[in-house]
């Protein structure tokens, strides 16, 4: 079994290339954030280069590909969207909503004959059950979390965003193209003493979009006057989850794994 690996930056993509070769695959690498990866083929191209991307899709003897990484959307409106050589490409896009891109470029995988498939596969060590992982939330905290929750949802069913800063019944910031860490700084200049919610949209593919949290989202919290994050139980990614959860217990930070 082979699996190809398009990936973005941070750490995902390093721990989905482990999980799949823990089950046994082979593993290439397309990356346009150039890097080393422990795989037995590595592609580095710029975002210009995606044409070329896709033929190797095309030559590639992978059984599965799957989309994993931090991709920032406001690339989305950037100048190099209008490379000449990326017009076709961009032709596919409905919209420029992150969605609606990443089905179109799903799409286009799968017509050159690979399937996609859920980094989930190759993630469940880095999914939690519903769940206190750190400090303990009072029956008022579970009540508000309860609240949020179901807000953040509808909010992600809009294909706005996944996250939310949320205080005594207000929603203080949404996550947009900025994403997360951005959203983050700007609820602490609105107000300290927040949580943060991180969903799947409704009717996730969760092929596509995954909701990741973990050390670096709760530091970034802690460091802008937060005192929570909670994401969504066995949906959602968490990245170094032991540093992480000894981290939010040393500064005091709640970490819950949520689900209504």
């Amino acid at each position: 079994m082979k699996l190809l690996v398009i990936a973005g930056a941070g750490d995902l993509p390093d721990e989905v290339i482990r999980g799949a070769k823990s089950l046994g695959y082979s593993v290439e690498v397309i990356s346009f954030t150039p890097r080393k990866f422990d795989a037995e083929r590595v592609h580095n191209l710029k975002i210009e280069e995606i044409p070329r991307a896709f033929k190797i899709i095309e030559e590639s003897d992978a059984n599965e590909a799957v989309l994993v990484g931090k991709v920032e959307h406001r690339l989305a409106f950037s100048s190099l969207m209008m490379h000449p050589s990326l017009l076709k490409f961009v032709s596919r896009f409905r919209g420029k909503n992150p969605m609606g891109i990443l089905k179109a470029v799903g799409e286009m995988i799968e017509e050159r004959g690979v399937k996609l498939a859920s980094p989930l596969k190759f993630l469940s060590h880095l999914t939690f059950k519903k769940g206190v992982l750190a400090g303990k939330l009072s029956s008022q905290e579970e009540k508000e979390i309860s609240k949020a929750f179901d807000i953040a949802k509808k909010i992600a069913s809009l294909d706005i965003g996944l996250s939310i800063a949320w205080k005594e019944g207000a929603v203080i910031a949404v996550e947009a193209v900025e994403g997360t860490d951005e959203m983050i700084k700007r609820a602490g200049n609105l107000a300290k003493d927040f949580f943060l919610l991180k969903v799947a949209r409704p009717t996730q593919d969760l092929r596509l979009d995954l909701p990741v949290v973990g050390f670096e989202t709760i530091r970034k919290v802690y460091e802008n006057g937060g005192i929570g994050v909670v994401f969504e139980a066995e949906k959602t990614i968490f990245l170094q989850p032991q540093q992480a959860i000894e981290y939010a217990r040393k500064k005091g930070i709640k970490v819950v794994s949520w689900k209504n």
